[in-house]
């Protein structure tokens, strides 16, 4: 019966150890126990690791990311405002010109210059330069629509607005001089009016021009006519009278050579006793045709 209890007893105590080690977090003669430390402080370890472990929060794989909003493509941009400037910027008074005669209209300031425009009386232009005036003659730089700049002499030209405020413009080089146009030879010349209605009629009339002296004499519409003028310096223009010797009667002539085909030139004759009878009277040489217009004012 003795023997009996002393298996109990030791049957107790094994199952006491057992469960000893258990509680440890090993088992026995599985694994050794933890080397620092004790029982207690490994537990506590353990369940301060699993609470950190709890509270990170990591989201599910598909949630859903927010999309970037873009702004419309047509959203309007606010205009920059400029600040009002009150004060008003003043306007250079405008100088123009009204042409007083059929006048050319050169490269530079000075008859030697190459004639560039031919201006008719009454034409309007800007004035937008003067000349140093160096040859004690002022000219005025031009300009008008659908022509080149170019330059007027003062007495071709009437001058509205402030001349002291046109610009001082240095003139260009002076060109080598080149002859005038010649009038002498045999031109075919065509008339119109000037007398009684006279009709169109056409013919040859021969120029004899000694320094700037021109004479004719030629036969038109049953009767001969005498013609003497005086050419311009330049020898573009030709102002004279013609005069029928058989009654005395006379006319005032003005002939131009067309600046841009020097083979013709534009005229007009009218009766010095009425100068509202006034008919065309243009010509041409080295085969050039009729100028159009034939009339010249």
């Amino acid at each position: 019966m003795k023997q009996k209890k002393i298996i109990v007893f030791l049957a107790v105590i094994v199952f006491l150890v057992q469960a000893a080690c258990a509680v440890g977090g090993y088992t026995l003669g599985t694994e050794a126990p933890p080397p620092n430390g004790d029982v207690g402080d490994q537990v506590a370890t353990g369940i301060a690791l699993t609470q950190a472990a709890q509270q990170v929060v990591q989201p599910p794989a598909d949630t859903p990311v927010p999309p970037v909003v873009q702004p419309p493509a047509d959203t309007p941009v606010p205009p920059v405002v400029l600040p009002t400037n009150t004060q008003e910027v003043p306007i250079a008074a405008s100088v123009q010109g009204t042409v007083n005669y059929g006048a050319n209209c050169r490269s530079g300031p000075g008859a030697n210059f190459p004639l560039v425009v031919v201006y008719d009386q009454g034409a309007l232009v800007n004035v937008i330069g003067t000349n140093q005036a160096t040859d004690k003659t002022t000219w005025w730089m031009v300009s008008s629509e659908g022509k080149a700049d170019c330059w007027l002499f003062d007495e071709a030209v009437t001058i509205t607005g402030d001349k002291s405020s046109v610009a001082k413009v240095a003139s260009p080089p002076t060109p080598t001089p080149v002859p005038p146009p010649f009038w002498g030879g045999t031109w075919t010349h065509w008339m119109r009016g000037g007398f009684d209605g006279a009709a169109d009629s056409s013919g040859k009339i021969t120029f004899v021009q000694t320094g700037n002296y021109l004479t004719a004499t030629f036969d038109m519409y049953g009767f001969t006519f005498k013609l003497t003028g005086t050419v311009s310096e330049d020898g573009m223009t030709m102002n004279g009278n013609l005069s029928r010797p058989l009654d005395g009667a006379n006319w005032i002539v003005v002939m131009k050579r067309n600046p841009s085909n020097l083979n013709q030139f534009r005229g007009s004759w009218a009766w010095t006793v009425n100068t509202q009878f006034d008919g065309d009277w243009c010509g041409a040489i080295n085969s050039a045709g009729k100028p159009s217009p034939c009339k010249t004012h």
